[in-house]
């Protein structure tokens, strides 16, 4: 196997792992407690920062800040950013 095959292998395995992880067993719960929190509000009240609870909030900030850690400091292959994101991404459009 080439590099370019093995380095592409592993952006599939990163990609197929990270998209069943968060669609799978992550956003759903997410989803239903962000519903029931924006549906607990009184209409004409949300503001754009309310559309999540502050502990997604907290999650979100914690996986930028862990991500950009990540690729700055050169941690992680390629393979796992290319894979790793674009998992992530097709989860958030699911």
């Amino acid at each position: 196997m080439t590099h370019r095959q093995l380095y592409g292998l592993a952006a599939l395995l990163w990609l197929i792992g990270s998209l069943a992880f968060f669609a799978g067993f992550i956003f759903p719960r997410v989803v239903k407690r962000n519903l029931t929190a924006l549906g607990q509000r009184a209409e004409g009240t949300l503001r754009w920062y309310q559309c999540f609870t502050p502990s997604s909030w907290i999650i979100m900030a914690g996986m930028i800040t862990l991500g950009i850690t990540l690729r700055t400091l050169d941690l992680v292959p390629h393979s796992f950013v290319t894979g790793f994101y674009t998992g992530l991404g097709v989860s958030l459009m699911l």
